[in-house]
């Protein structure tokens, strides 16, 4: 649990989502901010944790694996080639 809860609070540091919500707290109340993040957050998290666990009863782990590798190598060579931040 602490391993999965590091790599995503550094993952996350610095990115759109953060300087957002930087950006929306300094106009409104921060605590409502954090309570709309933390809810944002949590769905999206549990969807790809949920969807990720039925996607390993039907597939293979070496094959999730080897897709979400390729994606990310294409996407992230799609955002370079665009050169822009997607």
């Amino acid at each position: 649990m602490f391993t999965s809860f590091y790599l995503v609070a550094l993952g996350e540091l610095g990115d759109k989502t953060q300087i957002a919500a930087i950006a929306l707290a300094a106009e409104t109340s921060w605590d409502s901010v954090l309570l709309g993040v933390m809810m944002a957050f949590a769905l999206a998290v549990g969807m790809g944790a949920f969807l990720g666990a039925k996607i390993l009863t039907r597939l293979p782990k070496k094959w999730l694996k080897i897709i979400s590798a390729t994606l990310f190598i294409v996407l992230g060579t799609l955002s370079i080639d665009r050169k822009s931040v997607v």
